[in-house]
């Protein structure tokens, strides 16, 4: 067996690169499908990995240069397929599939290995683009993809996967709607351990949001704290709600009210409405821009809180429990 034998009691001094890493090297050269034009990549560490993907990028038409700066030209992808010849040396080629059915609306890869879907399954890769819209078939060890648009879409993994995370992610970047929201996402605590539930509360939350992916989600992730939750498309509807949490004695806790509803009453004006009725309001303003007013200067207005998407469990915690006490 090889091993390393090393020789201590001197001071270590001097200077060394470190090369990239090429877990991180991987899906970034498959992104590079997504877009148009040269796409330049710094510190990419050269191993057989990496020329192995860079092969199949060239023979979908990328041309590539590694002269200590890797230069990717995707102006001119000719061909939507992953060879099996290529796929069977290294899994990691399956991450093309996201960018190139994103992108051009079709895909043709092989299942990696040329195996059936298995103990290493990419099926969770399929079954989330399917969501997303993708029509999937699978013939002679290839996937074939095919899609009119992808859409957002709410997407649990039943299991932890890294590849499978970033395909998806990667996908989403095109998709029509809200960016996909992926429940279970490849990290390594997940594989040892689940984060406690917390212990349910008899505290209300209203959350208004006009996009019903994040409606959805947000709702998920205020149950998941152990909050009782009800759910709003917009200011009419949450200032519905809430009036009839005071007419059944049972008013809310906190609410959370998106800042811009496309076509209706948005988060400023409802949160006015129903101030004018409960003083005691306890509102959290939510947005996507940090540049309103409503947002950077929240207090002004009479927020207690702000909450910037994407929604981050821990800070939705944290800022849940300052409100509502």
């Amino acid at each position: 067996m090889d091993k390393l034998v090393i020789e201590g009691g001197i001071p270590l001094d001097g200077e060394i690169q470190i090369s990239g890493a090429k877990n991180a090297a991987l899906p970034l050269l498959a992104a590079t499908l997504l877009a148009n034009g040269i796409h330049h990549l710094h510190n990419v560490p050269y191993l057989r990995d990496i020329r192995t993907m860079l092969k199949l990028l060239n023979h979908m038409g990328t041309v590539s240069e590694h002269n200590h700066v890797l230069q990717i030209d995707s102006s001119d992808i000719h061909t939507l397929e992953a060879p099996y010849d290529l796929v069977k040396t290294m899994r990691a080629s399956v991450l093309v599939l996201g960018p190139m059915v994103a992108r051009y609306r079709k895909a043709r890869v092989s299942l990696p290995g040329g195996c059936a879907i298995g103990a290493r399954p990419i099926n969770l890769h399929l079954k989330a683009l399917e969501q997303m819209g993708v029509d999937i078939r699978l013939e002679h060890g290839y996937v074939l993809a095919r899609a009119n648009r992808l859409r957002g879409a709410v997407i649990n993994f039943d299991q932890v996967t890294v590849t499978g995370t970033e395909n998806i992610m990667m996908a989403a970047c095109l998709a029509q709607g809200t960016t996909v929201h992926i429940y279970l996402p490849a990290h390594k605590e997940a594989r040892t351990q689940e984060a406690p539930l917390p212990p349910p509360s008899e505290k209300k939350v209203l959350f208004m949001d006009d996009d019903d992916n994040v409606r959805a989600i947000g709702g998920k992730l205020i149950a998941h704290l152990g909050y009782k939750v009800a759910l709003a498309a917009n200011g009419n509807e949450a200032l519905a709600l809430y009036m009839s949490s005071l007419e059944s004695k049972e008013p809310f806790d906190a609410v959370i009210l998106d800042l811009t509803i496309k076509g209706g009453m948005g988060g400023k004006e409802a949160f006015d409405r129903i101030r004018s009725i409960d003083p005691h309001i306890k509102a959290i303003i939510s947005s996507g821009y940090t540049d309103d007013p409503a947002i950077s200067r929240y207090r002004e207005y009479g927020f207690m809180g702000v909450m910037t998407k994407p929604y981050k469990i821990d800070e939705l915690k944290e800022l849940l429990k300052q409100v509502t006490g």
